[in-house]
């Protein structure tokens, strides 16, 4: 597996902010905006080939087509070499002929690593599979192409040459197992592919994975669930890492604590949520039940609370102790 992490680097030279007409300030929000961010930890997989872009996207977008004419976000000034933020206004100029130079070395360096790394798992496995690796806000941002709410939990990106109808519906079965809300191709599409390979060999598979930042950016619990979900999910995708399920797997045993879907229109469930908030458990004072134990629930630390947009939580239900 090869695991290609292009947006999660917010490292950009220090001549960068003398090139934009933005503030510090606003350079900073710029960054805080477009970054993918963390996904260099979250996309957890200790035998894949990681592959890195060292660099933040403002410099280069290693993601885009090298042709603006093929690129659909150059209109928006957002092609290989950004000119514009993302919602319109001046980022910097267009790069200098010695300036463009080094930043087409700096992608091609980055897709040149990419095809070596193909080149070895096909080589090595008779076929090879890229992971795209990104996140995204929970509201669209004015630059995006799909302005539609609400945005779901987890997006699978796929092209209909690389990504193998049983990859894709694998890939959701596993998120869905998992409580998460996913969509194909949106809000954003298609997966990575080395240019050599593109439309050419079927046995290079890909496949665009895209976490809502919504879901652990502002909260250690959900980033360390989300972690661990990828981790468990890109494992099973791995055809390097051996089956974890034993040949002989038990028989299931019935859960004890039943579980329970509460509508977020129940006024009592709205009263409790500054104690779930608070403690990561949702009180109610009712005489057959003890606790309620919220199991998939995201917050964000600017406003307070931020609902799901699935509307509706799981609850498992723990019954008091005569």
């Amino acid at each position: 597996m090869i695991l290609h992490i292009p947006h999660s680097s917010t490292l950009l030279p220090s001549h960068y902010s003398e090139q934009t007409p933005l503030t510090d300030a606003e350079l900073l929000e710029e960054l805080y905006v477009m970054t993918d961010w963390h996904t260099d930890q979250l996309f957890d997989a200790p035998s894949a080939h990681r592959i890195c872009f060292p660099w933040s996207r403002l410099l280069v977008d290693v993601e885009r087509f090298a042709d603006d004419a093929d690129e659909p976000m150059a209109e928006k000034g957002m092609g290989r070499f950004y000119t514009r933020t993302h919602d319109g206004r001046l980022l910097r100029p267009e790069p200098t002929p010695v300036e463009r130079t080094r930043l087409v070395s700096l992608y091609n360096d980055h897709h040149n690593e990419l095809t070596y790394a193909v080149d070895e798992e096909l080589e090595r496995l008779g076929e090879a599979l890229i992971v795209d690796a990104h996140s995204f806000p929970d509201q669209p941002l004015p630059c995006n192409l799909d302005q539609t709410r609400p945005r779901p939990d987890i997006c699978i990106g796929m092209d209909s040459f690389h990504s193998p109808e049983g990859l894709v519906e694998g890939l959701c079965a596993l998120f869905f197992e998992r409580g998460y809300r996913v969509e194909i191709n949106r809000p954003f599409s298609g997966c990575m592919v080395p240019k050599r390979y593109y439309r050419k060999n079927p046995k290079v598979r890909s496949v665009m994975i895209e976490v809502n930042r919504r879901l652990y950016l502002h909260n250690d619990i959900g980033f360390r669930r989300v972690q661990s979900d990828l981790r468990d999910i890109l494992a099973t995708l791995d055809p390097e890492v051996p089956d974890p399920l034993p040949e002989i797997l038990p028989e299931p045993t019935p859960n004890p604590v039943p579980e329970y879907r509460v509508e977020w229109s129940d006024d009592m469930v709205k009263r409790s949520l500054a104690t779930a908030y608070q403690t990561g458990k949702l009180v109610l004072p009712t005489s057959r039940i003890q606790e309620l134990e919220i199991c998939s629930l995201a917050f964000e630390s600017a406003g307070g609370i931020q609902l799901p947009d699935c509307g509706h939580v799981i609850l498992h239900l723990k019954e008091k102790k005569t």
